[in-house]
């Protein structure tokens, strides 16, 4: 007896995927592993300043966030920079007001909720769950981090699809 396999997702998928992950990688890991140590450092520093949990966590989750947006706004900056140069063009204000455009389009949606709501709750929920501040900041920042890169991958697929369509339009 045959049985057929169903087949769920497009044939070589995972030649599709495992560049894009990659990519994915080669972006944010250096933007992730800033973020995290800022997280743990600044968590505890304000633990031991305020001795107030709460603060500690919104510290961290604030360190977190300025670490990651630092390490991805010096990336776009050396990365339009480079295309610049390449096309023999000056490197001007308007390139860094791009890149910064470029950063808040791409992640505003997904950032508010992120910084006002959840990364400070998890960041706070955790290290109280586990009795260990550095597990639980950075289990904190895993729950949190998840939790934004759905919107932002889904966004940019969407954008990437959108731009593929437009492009063969015209």
């Amino acid at each position: 007896m045959h049985k057929n396999k169903v087949q769920f997702a497009k044939p070589g998928i995972k030649k599709r995927i495992k560049p894009k992950v990659l990519a994915w990688l080669k972006r944010f890991l250096p933007a992730e592993l800033v973020g995290s140590a800022l997280a743990i450092l600044v968590s505890y520093v304000t633990l031991q300043v305020t001795h107030n949990a709460v603060m500690a966590a919104y510290a961290a989750a604030i360190a977190d966030t300025t670490g990651f947006y630092i390490t991805l706004f010096i990336q776009g900056l050396v990365k339009s920079h480079r295309e610049l140069k390449s096309q023999h063009q000056p490197f001007k204000l308007i390139h860094i007001l791009q890149v910064f455009k470029t950063l808040l389009v791409e992640f505003g949606p997904a950032e508010i909720l992120d910084s006002f709501l959840l990364r400070p709750f998890f960041m706070y929920i955790f290290p109280v769950l586990l009795h260990n501040r550095t597990l639980g900041v950075l289990a904190g920042k895993i729950v949190s981090d998840i939790s934004f890169y759905i919107p932002v991958i889904i966004i940019a697929e969407l954008k990437g699809k959108f731009r593929e369509r437009t492009s063969q339009n015209k």
